[in-house]
């Protein structure tokens, strides 16, 4: 679903773990020890992405996050 060009992917999982459900959205990859669950579902998600698009700030170089994922 996304790349960093570094080994790290945020994509839809379809074979979770038991405390997980089939269609979350994890982050996982090689910066990633432990999966983490960015939402519950593909919509979560796009929700998720335009809320932090809306309050992120840009200063100059970085963008910098304004809410943790």
């Amino acid at each position: 679903m996304t790349n960093d060009w570094g080994g790290n992917h945020h994509g839809v999982d379809f074979d979770p773990d038991t405390r997980g459900q089939a269609g979350q959205i994890i982050a996982f990859g090689r910066d990633e020890d432990t999966k983490v669950r960015l939402a519950l579902d593909y919509q979560q998600y796009v929700e998720n992405l335009i809320e932090w698009l809306q309050s992120a700030t840009w200063n100059g170089e970085w963008l910098e996050r304004a809410i943790a994922v």
